[in-house]
C-alpha cells in the first residue's frame, strides 16, 4: 500500500526474491508483514525497516551495510524527510518473530543485526545473525523461544559459525560474509537449563541457559539474568510493556504463536515451526 511516495506497508505472502538497495531493503513507513516465499537482500544499508516489522514465515537472507532488521528509524534516505528519523519519536515501534528463517549478516560502526525502538519478541522460526557489538541489541526477556547472544573479538568475513549442543550434535551452523563481533541466535532447539557450545571463527564460547534469553543489554530490572554476559551497550526497552499506540497494521500488538486475533491460518508451508531434526543448515 502506497500513498505519494510513501509505502506505507508491505505484505510478503510468498514468490521468490532477489533484491538489491543502496538504502533499504525493504522498506515500509508503517508495517511490514512477511509470511511466506524466498526473500535475498544482496545489499541494502538496512535489510527490512518499518515501525512494526511481523514475521511468521518465509525464507529471509539479508546483508546490510547497518542494521539488519530496524523497527526504530535512522538517518538515511529512506526517511519521510533526508536526514530526520521517521520512528524515534513514535510509540507502537516493534518486532515481532514467529515463524520462518532468517539469516542476516550486518556490518558498519556500532551497528547491530537488531534494532528496535520499542519492544522485540521472538516466540518460533530460527533466527541466526553477526553483526558489530557496540550498539548490539537482544531480543526482549518476554520471549518464549531460546536465544543466545553473544560478544566477541572482532571476526573476519567468511569463517564460520556454528552451533552445537552438550552432545556435540550440530544445530546451527552458517558462513558469514561480512566481518563481525556478535553474534544472535534464536531456534526451537535452545532450552533453557541446558548447555551449548558457539563456535564463532577463532572463539568458542560455552553456554549455560539459567534462562530462556542468553546475552548482554537484556532489560530486566536493569540487569541481565544469571549465567548472561556483561551488557555493551545497546538500547533495550525501558520497560517490560509493550508500547501503546503508534500506526502498526491492525493498531494490535506483535503477535502471538504466529496469528493475530481473527487472522486466518497461514497457507501449508507459511509460518510453520521448523521441523525437530537436529541439524538445520541456514543456506
Amino acid at each position: 500500500m502506497a500513498t505519494g511516495n510513501n509505502i506505507l506497508y508491505v505484505f510478503i505472502t510468498g514468490g521468490d526474491y532477489t533484491l538489491s538497495s543502496r538504502d533499504d531493503g525493504i522498506h515500509a513507513d508503517d508495517g511490514a508483514a512477511i509470511s511466506g516465499g524466498s526473500i535475498k537482500i544482496s545489499e541494502s544499508y538496512e535489510g527490512i525497516e518499518g515501525l512494526t516489522i511481523d514475521i511468521t514465515g518465509g525464507q529471509i537472507d539479508t546483508t546490510a551495510s547497518d542494521d539488519g532488521v530496524n523497527a526504530a528509524g535512522g538517518r538515511d534516505g529512506s526517511s519521510m524527510e533526508k536526514g530526520q528519523d521517521p520512528f524515534v519519536s513514535m510509540e507502537g515501534a516493534y518486532i515481532s518473530i514467529s515463524g520462518g528463517s532468517l539469516r542476516i549478516n550486518a556490518s558498519g560502526d556500532g551497528i547491530s543485526s537488531l534494532d528496535y525502538n520499542g519492544k522485540a519478541v521472538v516466540t518460533g522460526g530460527i533466527f541466526a545473525s553477526s553483526g558489530a557489538s557496540g550498539m548490539a541489541q537482544n531480543f526482549d526477556p518476554s520471549s518464549t523461544q531460546g536465544i543466545i547472544m553473544v560478544t566477541l573479538n572482532p571476526q573476519e568475513a567468511g569463517t564460520q559459525i556454528a552451533l552445537k549442543n552438550s552432545d556435540g550434535t550440530e544445530l546451527l551452523s552458517w558462513k558469514v560474509e561480512k566481518e563481525y563481533s556478535s553474534v544472535l541466535i534464536s531456534s526451537p532447539d535452545i532450552r533453557q537449563g541446558e548447555s551449548y557450545s558457539l563456535t564463532a571463527g577463532t572463539e568458542e564460547k560455552m553456554i549455560t541457559m539459567d534462562s530462556l534469553v542468553y546475552g548482554a543489554d537484556i532489560p530486566e530490572n536493569g540487569k541481565a539474568p544469571v549465567g548472561s554476559e556483561t551488557p555493551k551497550g545497546g538500547r533495550g526497552p525501558e520497560n517490560g510493556e509493550v508500547p501503546t499506540g503508534g500506526r502498526a497494521p491492525m493498531e494490535r500488538e506483535p503477535a502471538e504463536n504466529g496469528k493475530r486475533p481473527g487472522e486466518m491460518d497461514n497457507k501449508p508451508g507459511m509460518g510453520e515451526k521448523p521441523d525437530n531434526e537436529n541439524k538445520k543448515e541456514i543456506q
